[in-house]
């Protein structure tokens, strides 16, 4: 019998989510926001894959002292996340990044796209999503890979970050009023530097 089941690890992950997501959370929004019970649940498995990298060791013994950070964030990303792990961060730093767009932090907004942007780079340099794409579209173990999944995969890794680009495009032709029919009057223009 094994003492170790995977609803033991999914516990593990839980709790430790539970412990250390609140205070990265607040870390990483600088100090603007706790989480919530639905982010809560979207970085449930982040934890676990951080307590596992170079970066975590620089972390851990900062984690409940906020005059420390996001010093020792970037000191932590210097030594070093796995793909996985910058996946969640690249991820999470998007969210942030709306969030406080929608709240008019544009300086602070700034700074979460740059570490959005700077961990899809850590993830695009490992061959992380190619096999995360390969893992969702199953291949069968004793047929050739079907050529054109393979195409799909590679058209979705250099794609990924259209959509985001073409957000912020927006944003800018809005902010400049180049959107409606009828100028607004005036230009965002904090909103317009962001974009």
């Amino acid at each position: 019998m094994k003492i170790w089941t995977p609803q033991h690890a999914a516990l593990l992950g839980a709790l430790r989510a539970e412990r250390l997501v609140p205070h990265l959370f607040r870390r990483l929004s600088l100090e603007r926001y706790v989480v919530d019970d639905e982010e809560l649940a979207r970085l449930s498995d982040w934890p676990s894959s951080l307590m596992r990298d170079p970066g975590w060791e620089i972390i851990e013994p900062v984690l409940e002292r906020p005059v420390a950070w996001p010093a020792a964030w970037h000191q932590a990303c210097e030594r070093g996340w796995s793909p996985m792990s910058d996946h969640h961060h690249a991820l999470l730093f998007d969210r942030l990044m709306a969030r406080m767009l929608r709240d008019g932090e544009y300086e602070q907004a700034q700074w979460a796209w740059i570490e959005s942007l700077s961990a899809w780079a850590r993830v695009a340099d490992a061959d992380y999503l190619e096999r995360l794409l390969g893992d969702l579209v199953e291949v069968s173990a004793d047929a050739p890979e079907d050529p054109e999944a393979k195409a799909t995969r590679e058209q979705v890794v250099r794609e990924l970050l259209v959509p985001m680009i073409a957000e912020r495009a927006q944003d800018l032709q809005e902010a400049l009023g180049l959107l409606n029919a009828q100028p607004s009057g005036g230009i965002e223009r904090r909103r317009a530097r962001f974009a």
